[in-house]
């Protein structure tokens, strides 16, 4: 379901039907999870998925939240400009005060990403058992495998592409900010072409249209195109972008229409 949506492969009432049975029956207090239930567990000789049937841990896939999955979850939600869920379930697997957004989950390593939340179940009879209650979030979870290859990669490109909502496409800049409601004014400092950049985001454009001003400079765009499920940002010339920016600090002042 994510991935037809990211691929726009969906009309947009067939993306939120989907979106809707994604929060029915896929979501958890912790975050997305692959399935509704985790895969049965017999014991001995093993019949339907080798890793699934044989693993003893209630961890990762076995434990069906996987933190890549949840990834993929919030890159659709960005699609979809549900940006109020996506700010929040990047809090869900943030190390950095992840008890803020997961009460029931227990101290983690701050400065390390974890690929899976764990229930702390003593057996995986035990997990079957209480796993409405682990949906829930009535029992304590724990932080899977630590410093997990390409998820701190995933996370922030998330951040700069879809919080920040800035990219490059061909010889095109993207600016298609999604900023929760949260967050009326938000300000970020990136490295742009080698240029460091000062980028400050508003709520309150006194039009319809987005204000996009660089170093004092009012730039044109133009609508992005091709989300079929939503009005996307801007789209400018990448040279004439480039052109303007300074050897030293720059601003870059992006104002959106309230929503």
């Amino acid at each position: 379901m994510k991935r037809a949506i990211i691929s726009g492969l969906f009309t947009k009432e067939e993306a939120m039907k989907h979106l809707a049975i994604i929060r029915q029956h896929l979501l958890a207090a912790d975050g997305a999870r692959l399935m509704d239930r985790p895969t049965q567990y017999r014991g001995g000789p093993r019949d339907i998925f080798e890793r699934a049937e044989s693993s003893a841990a209630f961890s990762r896939e076995i434990g069906v939240f996987y933190t890549h999955a949840h990834l993929r979850y919030l890159e659709m939600l960005s699609i979809l400009g549900e940006s109020d869920a996506l700010w929040k379930g990047l809090q869900q697997i943030n190390p950095v005060g992840v008890t803020e957004a997961v009460p029931h989950a227990l101290p983690r390593q701050a400065n390390l990403y974890f690929s899976s939340s764990d229930a702390q179940v003593h057996d995986r009879y035990e997990a079957a058992e209480r796993y409405p209650e682990i949906v829930e979030g009535k029992v304590p979870v724990a932080g899977g495998w630590r410093l997990y290859s390409s998820g701190p990669g995933i996370f922030c490109h998330l951040v700069r592409s879809r919080i920040l909502g800035i990219r490059r496409r061909y010889d095109r800049l993207i600016l298609d900010p999604i900023m929760p409601s949260s967050l009326p004014e938000m300000t970020a400092s990136i490295l742009w072409e080698g240029h460091d950049l000062k980028v400050i985001f508003r709520h309150d454009a006194p039009s319809s249209e987005t204000t996009i001003i660089l170093n004092g400079t009012t730039l044109e765009s133009t609508p992005c195109t091709g989300n079929p499920y939503r009005t996307t940002g801007r789209s400018l010339d990448v040279s004439a972008f480039n052109h303007l920016l300074v050897n030293g600090p720059n601003t870059l002042e992006i104002t959106l229409p309230e929503s």
